[in-house]
């Protein structure tokens, strides 16, 4: 699809969606590329926009300038300014994140206010990195002796 000045889909499901204002209502599409987006119920795989807004719906990964998810769930939100409110995300990555009763598994924010519950935030994503990353070295080293010893 090329590039249009406002693509609206309502209802439908979508491969590729390109253009300056992209809306979503009770759709799918599986990319979107656009400087302003706008999704509502709505499920997206890959979304890559200016501005995103984002309302009950589901969404893969979110990359962004500034995004607004409500009440969505998202594995990969990342945004030079994000706000997440009542959303579920598995993974967010920003400058400034703005959060009301969210639920993040990993947070790495320059800025972070509001009300989150994260498991990982940096410091334990580091250490727990470099656990596994010992424990791992370490279980190769032992089958490397084992080997020798056959």
């Amino acid at each position: 699809m090329s590039d249009q000045e406002t693509v609206v889909v309502e209802g439908e499901t979508r491969a590729n969606v390109q253009a300056s204002v992209a809306q979503l209502h009770q759709s799918a599409a599986s990319n979107i590329s656009a400087q302003h987006v706008k999704v509502e119920q709505s499920l997206v795989g890959a979304m890559e926009a200016g501005q995103a807004d984002v309302h009950r719906s589901a969404v893969a990964s979110v990359r962004a300038e500034e995004a607004a998810l409500r009440n969505s769930l998202a594995l990969v939100a990342a945004a030079e300014v994000l706000d997440l409110s009542d959303s579920t995300v598995l993974a967010v990555v920003g400058d400034e994140v703005q959060i009301e009763k969210g639920r993040v598994l990993l947070l790495v924010a320059d800025s972070v206010e509001g009300d989150v519950q994260t498991v990982f935030d940096k410091e334990t994503a580091v250490a727990f990195g470099a656990a596994a990353g010992l424990v791992y070295g370490l279980l190769c080293l032992l089958k490397g002796l084992l080997i020798r010893r056959r």
